[in-house]
C-alpha cells in the first residue's frame, strides 16, 4: 500500500503534485517514505513520469516485494534525491543514496517494463560501500569500496541480466582482508 498526502493540481489522467509525503508498505519490515513533487500522465500505452523525490527512508526489502523490483537482492535503508523522467520502457533516472552500507549514485536509463525484459544503461560512483550491509547474501564480505562504474545490461528478469559492466576502484578499497588500490574489473 501507498498512503500519504500531496497537493494536487490536475485531472486524474494528468496528475501534477507537490508537497508529497508518501509511505510505501509491503509486508513486514520498515516502510519506505518519499517526499517530493512532479507530474504523472496516463498515456495510451504507458504512464509518463516527471518527478523529483527525496527518499527520506528507502527500504530495499520493501521495494523487492513489488513486481517491478522482484529479484532485487539488496537490503537495508538509504536516503537521498531521486529524479525519474520518461516511461517504464525508457526511464531517465538520477539518484544519489546514502545509508549505513555507504553511498552510491546512478545516472542513466532503465527499462523497468517487464514486457520484452529489463535493461540498465548508465554510470555512477560509490564510496564506503559495505557489501555485507547492502546485499541479501549472508556470505557477502565486510568491505569498504570506493570508485565508479559503467553499466550496459539487459535481460528477461533482473536476475538474468547480461551485458557489460566496468568497475573502477579509485582509492584504497577493502574487500574482506584484501586491499585494492586503483583497480579495474570488466
Amino acid at each position: 500500500t501507498i498512503d500519504g498526502v500531496a497537493t494536487l493540481d490536475s485531472i486524474w489522467t494528468d496528475v501534477r503534485f507537490r508537497d508529497a509525503d508518501l509511505t510505501h508498505r509491503d509486508g513486514p519490515g520498515r516502510p519506505s517514505r518519499v517526499l517530493g513533487s512532479g507530474r504523472v500522465t496516463d498515456g495510451t500505452k504507458f504512464i509518463t513520469y516527471d518527478v523529483s523525490l527525496l527518499a527520506d527512508s528507502l527500504s530495499f526489502r520493501t521495494l523487492a516485494r513489488s513486481p517491478e523490483f522482484k529479484g532485487l537482492k539488496l537490503k537495508g535503508m538509504a536516503s537521498g534525491p531521486i529524479t525519474v523522467k520518461g516511461q517504464m520502457p525508457d526511464l531517465a533516472i538520477t539518484a544519489r543514496l546514502s545509508g549505513p552500507g555507504g553511498q552510491a549514485s546512478y545516472s542513466g536509463r532503465l527499462d523497468l517494463d517487464s514486457v520484452g525484459g529489463y535493461s540498465a544503461h548508465g554510470k555512477g560512483d560509490f564510496s564506503r560501500l559495505d557489501l555485507s550491509q547492502v546485499l541479501l547474501n549472508p556470505k557477502a564480505p565486510v568491505s569498504s569500496l570506493t570508485g565508479n562504474y559503467d553499466l550496459a545490461v539487459a535481460g528477461a528478469s533482473v536476475s538474468s541480466l547480461l551485458g557489460t559492466a566496468t568497475l573502477n576502484l579509485t582509492t584504497r578499497s577493502k574487500l574482506d582482508s584484501i586491499v585494492f588500490d586503483n583497480s579495474t574489473a570488466s
